[in-house]
């Protein structure tokens, strides 16, 4: 599992990153890999034990297998001409994009 004191040499390492011959993109890059090291180390605070983080693990993944099983049960009683794309509105609706950042997350955490 990931320590705090990795993640503050993993953000020194992406701030020592940026120089003056740094793109505009490579800059924006290296902001939003700071914004989600810096959610880490908060969370890390917190002292989260290994074990609570596998079984969020277990469990996110467990919710990404059954979301598109539901798809079915989904449609009954919708109108589905109203949607451009069904099948993404029901992800969308299902939160299914933030659960795989959830699971990113955890297992960036919980892996060394």
């Amino acid at each position: 599992m990931k320590t705090i004191k990795e993640i503050e040499r993993e953000i020194n390492a992406e701030i020592k990153s940026v120089t003056k011959e740094t793109t505009k993109s490579e800059a924006s890059a290296v902001k939003r890999r700071l914004v989600f090291l810096r959610q880490c180390k908060i969370y890390l605070e917190t002292e989260p034990r290994p074990e609570f983080i596998a079984s969020e693990i277990a469990a996110t993944k467990r919710k990404l297998d059954l979301i598109p099983t539901h798809y079915e049960a989904w449609q009954v009683g919708k109108v589905l001409s109203k949607y451009n794309d069904p099948y993404n509105s029901f992800l969308t609706e299902m939160n299914y994009s933030n659960l795989k950042t959830q699971l990113k997350t955890l297992r960036f955490l919980y892996e060394d």
